[in-house]
């Protein structure tokens, strides 16, 4: 649930319903990660930068899952995951103390090497977060 407030609960019913397309719970960490489907980046001013709707989207996520009493326990980090593209560039920064990173598979490959991958990716996530 979104962390808001207001006197008017008609204005509350019109928010958008908070649902990450992947939540992993482990040992006093939560990650969320959200999918794309699309290129991580967009050319802005002859560089490349992230998308920002998808980094709102992932900081709307942190931040509203770390004020939930359900998850206060627990250390939350976010990740971005994308196809392979050409510019399949691996990030990783901390915002606003959550570790984030910008993750990317190849789906044009057996399925045991994109189960592989995606289990490299969590562990190092796991990783970040003990640090």
């Amino acid at each position: 649930s979104w962390i808001a407030d207001s006197e008017n609960t008609e204005s509350l019913a019109m928010l958008p319903e908070l649902r990450t397309d992947i939540c992993i719970p482990s040992d006093g960490k939560l990650l969320i990660i959200d999918t794309k489907y699309t290129s991580s980046t967009r050319s802005y001013r002859e560089s490349e930068k992230l998308k920002e709707a998808h980094l709102y989207q992932l900081f709307a996520y942190l931040m509203n899952f770390s004020r939930d009493a359900r998850f206060e326990d627990l250390k939350i980090a976010g990740m971005l995951l994308y196809p392979v593209t050409d510019e399949a560039s691996e990030v990783f920064m901390t915002l606003h103390s959550f570790p984030v990173s910008i993750r990317h598979v190849n789906l044009a490959q057996p399925w045991e090497e994109i189960a592989r991958r995606l289990m490299s990716i969590h562990a190092d996530a796991l990783e970040a977060m003990a640090a």
